[in-house]
């Protein structure tokens, strides 16, 4: 699958669909493996309401990325696809949708769910009548036995497949919403705005993520391919939590690779250039909804927490969850 276009969602046949059915009843420092890892200080707030959600205290950030950032991450990019890619896929003009806007933004505090939407959380929202059935059809290639679609549909996997418009249902219903973009970014960074929610320092282990496929490099593609790497400990979706020191400084999980993540806003490439100052909800439409986050096909470039992308409302996609939140009264 492409780097640069968007991996194509895997659909099940008629005989998995039965299966289905019955399973329903800066300068970025390179840290090794084996190297110390971060630890966050201060107070992490957990609300149990059912779902573990995080409290995020109203506070104002700077979104995006700086001038001197997005420097560093085309260096990142660099690095990443190889000189022969370079060229193509670390162009600077791919990065300037995050250019940070002159003024700093103010959220009000929110609660978030401190990990990703899991399967079995979504599959009990089927089972209640309240959620669409179709993201649980997008779990394995066709044709995939009984085993394979129970192990790609374990209750502690996040949850993918769901289209924009379900997962704000799936919201809506559990008396919540989808997080705007700012507030995304912020509960991923904090006021320090480190490049990912563990810091400015790049911790391979620290995340679940993907890198440039070996062979898209030695061949004759004309973008390069980006692959799983399991030198992360694991190869495709990890259960949600794996990764407890990749941990935001609030203390949300989960937010750099492993699934990419709806968020309610409208993609705009010069989005931050009109956004409000005080929690900016994105533009009244567009095409693209945007996704954040990576998963475990990015590169570490893109999972950086500045990190964009957009996608149509109605895709679907075998790496694309989500994540809720709900207001804290003001």
């Amino acid at each position: 699958m492409s780097g640069i276009g968007k991996p194509r969602a895997l659909r099940l046949g008629v005989a998995a669909c039965v299966a289905v059915a019955a399973i329903v009843n800066v300068d970025v420092h390179v840290v090794r493996a084996g190297a110390e890892t971060p630890v966050h200080s201060g107070k992490i707030d957990v609300v149990r309401r059912g779902h573990d959600m995080v409290k995020v205290p109203r506070g104002s950030f700077r979104i995006g990325s700086t001038a001197a950032q997005l420097e560093r991450a085309l260096d990142l990019c660099a690095r990443e696809v190889g000189e022969r890619f370079e060229e193509l896929a670390c162009q600077s003009q791919f990065f300037e949708d995050e250019l940070t806007p002159p003024r700093p933004i103010t959220l009000f505090g929110f609660l978030m769910d401190r990990f990703e939407v899991s399967v079995g959380e979504y599959r009990a929202c089927v089972a209640a009548g309240g959620c669409a059935i179709d993201p649980l059809l997008v779990a394995a290639p066709e044709p995939a036995p009984a085993s394979a679609i129970r192990d790609a549909l374990a209750d502690d996997l996040p949850m993918v497949g769901v289209t924009w418009y379900e997962a704000a249902t799936y919201c809506k219903r559990a008396g919540k919403r989808l997080p705007t973009e700012a507030e995304w970014e912020y509960a991923a960074r904090g006021a320090s705005g480190g490049i990912w929610p563990f810091g400015s320092r790049l911790y391979p282990t620290l995340m679940n993520h993907g890198q440039i496929a070996p062979e898209s490099i030695a061949a004759t593609q004309t973008l390069p391919l980006f692959a799983v790497d399991e030198r992360d400990g694991q190869r495709y979706r990890a259960p949600v939590g794996s990764y407890p020191h990749g941990k935001s400084p609030f203390g949300v999980e989960d937010l750099a690779g492993n699934v990419a993540e709806w968020v309610s806003d409208w993609y705009a490439a010069d989005g931050y250039a009109r956004a409000e100052s005080i929690a900016p909800r994105g533009p009244a439409s567009g095409v693209f909804k945007v996704l954040r986050g990576g998963s475990y096909l990015s590169p570490a470039y893109r999972t950086r927490s500045a990190s964009r992308e957009g996608l149509p409302p109605g895709e679907r996609a075998a790496w694309l969850g989500f994540r809720c939140v709900r207001d804290l009264p003001q």
